[in-house]
């Protein structure tokens, strides 16, 4: 457990709060009606809490996504929806000035990206080429969140058959044309 210093210093707040004099910023949620008028400063402390770790820096402020649904709206606002693949790194535009690549994921690699980062599923070509692995994802995500898409069995949602949440999302996207909202939707009414 990493040890926090504490760090106290003097602030001066002007009373006036316009940003051009004396390099003193306004504050947005702070209503100019209620400043007084007078140019007198007014000093007050300031404590800042500095980590002595630097590796341990804003782990506390994160908060753990507790479900495949937070995962995939987090991963869902990172790439489009793909069909019939994992991960797709299309190539947009018919002009050399146009050309853009454009990253698309099938839901359970969003919510592998929801939960890693949007570089754990942005590899390089020749790694896309290969494949991308559908059963570390989600061993992966088994280990970090407790929740591995593959091995959690959920009805569907249609038929209400029995099956693995990753297989399931797989065959609405694919067969079904469902889009990241209805997928999210039905993992949320399910407590997922």
């Amino acid at each position: 457990m990493a040890r926090k210093r504490i760090i106290t210093k003097p602030v001066q707040k002007a009373m006036n709060p316009s940003p051009l004099k004396r390099g003193v910023v306004a504050r947005p949620n702070h209503p100019i009606a209620s400043v007084p008028t007078s140019n007198s400063l007014a000093v007050r402390r300031k404590t800042i809490h500095v980590d002595s770790h630097p590796s341990s820096r804003g782990r506390s402020q994160q908060s753990k996504p507790s479900r495949l649904s937070d995962l995939l709206v987090a991963g869902a606002m990172q790439h489009a929806i793909c069909k019939d693949a994992f991960v797709i790194l299309e190539e947009r535009g018919y002009y050399a000035q146009d050309r853009h690549y454009v990253w698309m994921t099938c839901a359970v690699a969003a919510m592998y990206s929801g939960g890693f980062g949007r570089q754990s599923v942005e590899l390089p070509r020749h790694v896309i080429k290969k494949g991308f692995s559908k059963s570390q994802a989600g061993f992966r995500l088994g280990v970090k969140y407790g929740i591995n898409p593959y091995k959690t069995s959920i009805h569907d949602p249609i038929g209400g058959q029995v099956g693995s949440i990753g297989k399931i999302t797989e065959w609405l996207v694919d067969d079904k044309n469902w889009d990241y909202d209805g997928i999210i939707d039905w993992l949320r009414a399910e407590g997922r």
